[in-house]
Protein backbone atom coordinates (compact mmCIF):
# COMPACT_ATOMS: atom_id res chain seq x y z
CA UNK A 1 0.00 0.00 0.00
CA UNK A 2 1.22 3.40 -0.97
CA UNK A 3 1.52 5.63 1.85
CA UNK A 4 1.23 9.07 0.65
CA UNK A 5 2.57 10.90 3.69
CA UNK A 6 5.71 9.54 2.39
CA UNK A 7 6.47 10.49 -1.26
CA UNK A 8 6.22 13.34 -3.30
CA UNK A 9 7.77 14.88 -6.59
CA UNK A 10 11.78 15.89 -7.26
CA UNK A 11 11.25 19.58 -6.34
CA UNK A 12 12.90 21.41 -9.36
CA UNK A 13 11.61 21.14 -12.87
CA UNK A 14 15.08 20.43 -13.88
CA UNK A 15 15.92 17.43 -11.64
CA UNK A 16 19.63 16.61 -12.97
CA UNK A 17 22.72 16.65 -10.36
CA UNK A 18 22.90 14.84 -7.04
CA UNK A 19 25.92 17.11 -5.74
CA UNK A 20 26.10 15.94 -2.46
CA UNK A 21 24.36 13.28 -0.43
CA UNK A 22 22.84 13.48 3.41
CA UNK A 23 24.50 12.70 5.89
CA UNK A 24 23.30 12.70 10.03
CA UNK A 25 26.67 14.15 11.14
CA UNK A 26 27.60 16.32 8.72
CA UNK A 27 25.06 17.44 6.06
CA UNK A 28 21.79 16.81 7.07
CA UNK A 29 20.14 17.45 3.57
CA UNK A 30 20.60 16.53 0.30
CA UNK A 31 21.97 18.79 -2.22
CA UNK A 32 20.62 19.01 -5.85
CA UNK A 33 22.09 20.98 -8.38
CA UNK A 34 22.84 21.44 -12.44
CA UNK A 35 24.92 24.11 -13.50
CA UNK A 36 23.59 24.19 -17.04
CA UNK A 37 20.37 25.39 -15.73
CA UNK A 38 21.03 27.36 -12.29
CA UNK A 39 18.00 29.07 -12.08
CA UNK A 40 15.08 26.39 -12.81
CA UNK A 41 11.72 26.95 -10.33
CA UNK A 42 11.89 25.20 -7.17
CA UNK A 43 8.40 23.19 -6.74
CA UNK A 44 6.43 22.19 -3.54
CA UNK A 45 7.65 18.37 -2.39
CA UNK A 46 3.88 17.88 -1.72
CA UNK A 47 0.98 19.60 -0.53
CA UNK A 48 1.58 22.09 1.77
CA UNK A 49 1.69 25.53 3.50
CA UNK A 50 4.24 28.21 3.37
CA UNK A 51 4.99 28.55 6.97
CA UNK A 52 8.48 30.08 6.92
CA UNK A 53 10.87 32.53 4.65
CA UNK A 54 13.70 34.54 5.19
CA UNK A 55 17.92 34.89 4.38
CA UNK A 56 20.78 34.31 6.16
CA UNK A 57 24.23 34.44 5.83
CA UNK A 58 24.58 30.96 6.08
CA UNK A 59 22.01 29.94 4.31
CA UNK A 60 20.97 32.42 1.88
CA UNK A 61 17.52 32.83 0.45
CA UNK A 62 15.33 30.11 2.47
CA UNK A 63 11.83 28.86 2.80
CA UNK A 64 9.83 26.02 4.55
CA UNK A 65 6.86 24.22 3.52
CA UNK A 66 4.86 22.37 6.19
CA UNK A 67 2.48 19.21 5.91
CA UNK A 68 0.38 18.05 8.32
CA UNK A 69 -1.19 14.04 8.82
CA UNK A 70 -3.47 12.83 11.45
CA UNK A 71 -0.01 11.31 13.22
CA UNK A 72 2.14 14.16 13.04
CA UNK A 73 3.65 17.02 10.43
CA UNK A 74 6.82 17.44 7.92
CA UNK A 75 8.41 20.41 7.20
CA UNK A 76 10.53 20.51 3.86
CA UNK A 77 12.87 23.19 3.62
CA UNK A 78 14.46 24.65 0.59
CA UNK A 79 18.00 26.82 0.96
CA UNK A 80 20.63 28.80 -1.55
CA UNK A 81 17.34 30.07 -3.24
CA UNK A 82 18.53 32.93 -5.94
CA UNK A 83 16.02 35.45 -4.50
CA UNK A 84 13.43 36.45 -1.94
CA UNK A 85 10.10 34.11 -1.69
CA UNK A 86 6.86 37.26 -2.74
CA UNK A 87 4.45 34.35 -1.44
CA UNK A 88 2.54 35.37 1.38
CA UNK A 89 3.23 33.31 4.65
CA UNK A 90 0.27 31.16 4.78
CA UNK A 91 -0.12 30.35 1.14
CA UNK A 92 -1.21 26.37 0.44
CA UNK A 93 0.67 24.92 -2.51
CA UNK A 94 -0.34 21.40 -4.41
CA UNK A 95 2.43 18.89 -5.04
CA UNK A 96 4.64 19.66 -7.98
CA UNK A 97 3.17 23.65 -8.05
CA UNK A 98 6.21 26.37 -8.56
CA UNK A 99 6.36 28.31 -5.06
CA UNK A 100 5.95 31.29 -6.40
CA UNK A 101 8.68 32.63 -7.35
CA UNK A 102 11.32 30.67 -5.66
CA UNK A 103 14.74 29.34 -7.81
CA UNK A 104 17.57 27.33 -7.40
CA UNK A 105 20.40 29.58 -6.46
CA UNK A 106 23.88 30.18 -5.17
CA UNK A 107 22.69 32.34 -2.02
CA UNK A 108 24.76 31.89 1.51
CA UNK A 109 27.61 30.10 2.06
CA UNK A 110 27.43 27.63 -1.31
CA UNK A 111 30.71 26.42 -3.60
CA UNK A 112 27.77 26.44 -6.82
CA UNK A 113 24.54 26.67 -8.09
CA UNK A 114 22.24 24.00 -6.20
CA UNK A 115 19.14 23.42 -3.93
CA UNK A 116 19.36 22.28 -0.62
CA UNK A 117 16.55 20.65 0.53
CA UNK A 118 15.98 19.11 4.17
CA UNK A 119 13.17 17.05 5.81
CA UNK A 120 11.88 16.71 9.39
CA UNK A 121 9.60 14.01 10.49
CA UNK A 122 7.37 15.94 13.49
CA UNK A 123 5.55 14.28 16.11
CA UNK A 124 3.40 15.60 18.21
CA UNK A 125 1.73 18.16 16.43
CA UNK A 126 1.84 21.03 18.84
CA UNK A 127 5.67 21.45 18.41
CA UNK A 128 6.07 24.77 17.01
CA UNK A 129 8.31 25.31 13.88
CA UNK A 130 11.51 27.54 14.96
CA UNK A 131 14.53 28.86 13.02
CA UNK A 132 18.29 29.27 14.44
CA UNK A 133 21.13 29.32 12.03
CA UNK A 134 22.70 28.31 14.66
CA UNK A 135 21.14 26.27 17.03
CA UNK A 136 19.20 24.51 14.34
CA UNK A 137 16.26 22.82 16.13
CA UNK A 138 15.11 20.85 13.54
CA UNK A 139 18.40 19.06 12.38
CA UNK A 140 17.48 16.54 15.35
CA UNK A 141 14.50 15.87 13.26
CA UNK A 142 15.94 15.47 10.18
CA UNK A 143 15.59 12.41 7.66
CA UNK A 144 17.09 11.61 4.08
CA UNK A 145 14.97 13.08 1.57
CA UNK A 146 16.31 10.97 -0.97
CA UNK A 147 13.77 7.60 -0.57
CA UNK A 148 11.22 10.46 -0.53
CA UNK A 149 11.78 12.03 -3.97
CA UNK A 150 10.34 10.34 -7.18
CA UNK A 151 10.18 11.66 -10.53
CA UNK A 152 7.03 12.57 -12.97
CA UNK A 153 7.26 14.08 -15.88
CA UNK A 154 4.00 16.48 -15.36
CA UNK A 155 6.39 18.49 -12.88
CA UNK A 156 9.91 17.47 -13.56
CA UNK A 157 9.52 18.97 -17.24
CA UNK A 158 12.63 19.87 -18.33
CA UNK A 159 14.88 16.64 -18.55
CA UNK A 160 13.96 12.52 -18.70
CA UNK A 161 14.19 11.13 -15.09
CA UNK A 162 17.79 11.34 -13.12
CA UNK A 163 18.93 7.97 -12.72
CA UNK A 164 19.20 7.71 -8.81
CA UNK A 165 15.26 8.64 -9.02
CA UNK A 166 12.08 6.28 -9.26
CA UNK A 167 8.67 7.28 -10.99
CA UNK A 168 6.17 8.98 -9.15
CA UNK A 169 2.71 6.37 -8.80
CA UNK A 170 -0.04 7.16 -10.30
CA UNK A 171 -2.48 8.77 -7.31
CA UNK A 172 -6.08 5.99 -7.32
CA UNK A 173 -9.16 6.66 -5.72
CA UNK A 174 -10.39 3.71 -4.32
CA UNK A 175 -14.02 2.27 -3.64
CA UNK A 176 -15.13 3.00 0.23
CA UNK A 177 -18.20 1.31 1.91
CA UNK A 178 -21.64 2.97 2.12
CA UNK A 179 -24.22 2.59 3.90
CA UNK A 180 -27.16 -0.36 3.78
CA UNK A 181 -29.74 1.01 0.94
CA UNK A 182 -32.60 -2.03 0.63
CA UNK A 183 -33.40 -0.43 -2.48
CA UNK A 184 -29.99 -1.02 -4.10
CA UNK A 185 -27.86 -4.42 -5.01
CA UNK A 186 -25.55 -4.54 -2.24
CA UNK A 187 -22.78 -7.33 -1.21
CA UNK A 188 -20.67 -7.20 2.39
CA UNK A 189 -17.08 -7.88 2.65
CA UNK A 190 -15.93 -8.69 5.89
CA UNK A 191 -12.64 -9.49 4.97
CA UNK A 192 -9.59 -7.19 5.51
CA UNK A 193 -7.47 -9.24 3.17
CA UNK A 194 -9.84 -9.22 -0.21
CA UNK A 195 -7.56 -8.06 -3.36
CA UNK A 196 -9.57 -5.20 -5.38
CA UNK A 197 -8.93 -6.11 -9.47
CA UNK A 198 -9.36 -4.49 -12.82
CA UNK A 199 -11.50 -6.90 -13.86
CA UNK A 200 -12.78 -10.36 -12.75
CA UNK A 201 -9.27 -12.59 -12.22
CA UNK A 202 -7.45 -9.13 -13.36
CA UNK A 203 -4.84 -7.18 -12.53
CA UNK A 204 -4.32 -6.42 -8.54
CA UNK A 205 -4.17 -2.96 -7.35
CA UNK A 206 -1.84 -2.02 -4.41
CA UNK A 207 -4.54 -1.67 -1.93
CA UNK A 208 -6.91 -4.20 -0.24
CA UNK A 209 -10.72 -3.75 -0.28
CA UNK A 210 -11.76 -2.30 2.89
CA UNK A 211 -14.00 -3.98 4.85
CA UNK A 212 -17.95 -3.00 4.56
CA UNK A 213 -20.93 -2.85 2.83
CA UNK A 214 -20.43 -1.95 -1.45
CA UNK A 215 -23.10 -1.92 -3.98
CA UNK A 216 -23.06 -3.99 -6.67
CA UNK A 217 -23.11 -3.04 -10.48
CA UNK A 218 -22.39 -6.36 -12.01
CA UNK A 219 -21.64 -9.83 -11.05
CA UNK A 220 -19.88 -12.64 -13.31
CA UNK A 221 -18.35 -16.08 -12.23
CA UNK A 222 -14.81 -16.90 -13.13
CA UNK A 223 -11.97 -18.88 -12.22
CA UNK A 224 -14.04 -20.23 -9.82
CA UNK A 225 -14.58 -17.07 -7.70
CA UNK A 226 -17.95 -14.73 -7.69
CA UNK A 227 -16.85 -11.59 -8.40
CA UNK A 228 -19.13 -8.34 -8.22
CA UNK A 229 -17.92 -4.99 -9.96
CA UNK A 230 -18.06 -2.69 -6.70
CA UNK A 231 -17.53 1.07 -8.24
CA UNK A 232 -16.35 2.68 -10.96
CA UNK A 233 -13.56 5.71 -10.87
CA UNK A 234 -11.98 7.36 -13.32
CA UNK A 235 -12.46 5.18 -15.71
CA UNK A 236 -10.80 2.67 -13.85
CA UNK A 237 -13.45 -0.66 -12.60
CA UNK A 238 -12.65 -1.91 -9.51
CA UNK A 239 -14.12 -6.07 -8.90
CA UNK A 240 -13.74 -7.78 -5.82
CA UNK A 241 -14.24 -11.40 -5.30
CA UNK A 242 -17.45 -12.69 -3.14
CA UNK A 243 -16.35 -15.52 -1.01
CA UNK A 244 -19.27 -17.85 0.61
CA UNK A 245 -19.63 -18.54 3.77
CA UNK A 246 -17.06 -15.16 4.85
CA UNK A 247 -18.88 -12.84 2.93
CA UNK A 248 -22.50 -11.52 2.60
CA UNK A 249 -23.01 -12.78 -0.67
CA UNK A 250 -25.10 -10.56 -3.59
CA UNK A 251 -28.25 -10.26 -2.69
CA UNK A 252 -30.64 -8.91 -4.63
CA UNK A 253 -31.82 -6.15 -2.01
CA UNK A 254 -33.83 -4.34 -4.54
CA UNK A 255 -35.92 -7.59 -5.39
CA UNK A 256 -36.19 -8.56 -1.42
CA UNK A 257 -37.56 -4.47 -1.16
CA UNK A 258 -39.99 -4.71 -3.93
CA UNK A 259 -41.06 -8.17 -2.72
CA UNK A 260 -41.24 -6.96 1.38
CA UNK A 261 -43.34 -3.94 -0.22
CA UNK A 262 -45.81 -6.26 -1.81
CA UNK A 263 -46.44 -8.67 1.25
CA UNK A 264 -46.89 -5.41 2.82
CA UNK A 265 -49.43 -4.14 0.84
CA UNK A 266 -51.52 -7.44 1.12
CA UNK A 267 -50.85 -7.53 4.62
CA UNK A 268 -52.75 -4.46 4.65
CA UNK A 269 -55.62 -5.08 2.53
CA UNK A 270 -56.06 -8.22 4.71
CA UNK A 271 -56.13 -6.17 7.58
CA UNK A 272 -58.55 -3.31 5.83
CA UNK A 273 -60.85 -6.17 5.22
CA UNK A 274 -60.66 -7.78 8.50
CA UNK A 275 -61.47 -4.26 9.75
CA UNK A 276 -64.20 -3.82 7.47
CA UNK A 277 -65.43 -7.41 8.15
CA UNK A 278 -65.82 -6.35 12.13
CA UNK A 279 -67.59 -3.28 11.35
CA UNK A 280 -69.79 -5.10 9.35
CA UNK A 281 -70.13 -7.84 12.12
CA UNK A 282 -70.59 -5.23 15.22
CA UNK A 283 -73.71 -3.70 13.31
CA UNK A 284 -75.14 -7.03 12.54
CA UNK A 285 -74.47 -8.29 16.81
CA UNK A 286 -76.27 -4.85 17.40
CA UNK A 287 -78.76 -5.36 15.22
CA UNK A 288 -79.67 -8.91 16.98
CA UNK A 289 -79.54 -7.25 20.38
CA UNK A 290 -81.96 -4.77 19.74
CA UNK A 291 -84.45 -8.06 17.86
CA UNK A 292 -83.72 -10.21 21.33
CA UNK A 293 -84.53 -6.70 24.07
CA UNK A 294 -87.79 -6.51 21.58
CA UNK A 295 -88.58 -9.72 21.60
CA UNK A 296 -88.11 -9.88 25.57
CA UNK A 297 -90.49 -6.86 26.37
CA UNK A 298 -93.29 -8.96 23.96
CA UNK A 299 -92.86 -11.55 26.42
CA UNK A 300 -93.56 -9.86 28.97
Amino acid sequence: MIDWNEIGVIPLTDARGVTKQFNTETHRGLDIGWYKNQYCPVLAWQDGTLIAKGYSGEVGYWCVLEHRYTTGKRWVGYIHLYNAITSAIGTQFKMGEKIGNAKRGNTGYSNGTHLHIYMTRIVPLYEEFVWNSTTNKLSEYAIDPLPHLYYDKQYNTEYIAPSWSRPLPERITYPKPVKRDESKHQCEIRSDTRRLRNAPSGTIYDEMCLKGIYNVYKETEKDGYKWALIDTIDNREFWVAVMDGEDLPVTDYKALYEAEKQKNKQLTAQFELAQKNAKELNVALSVANKKIQDAIKVLK
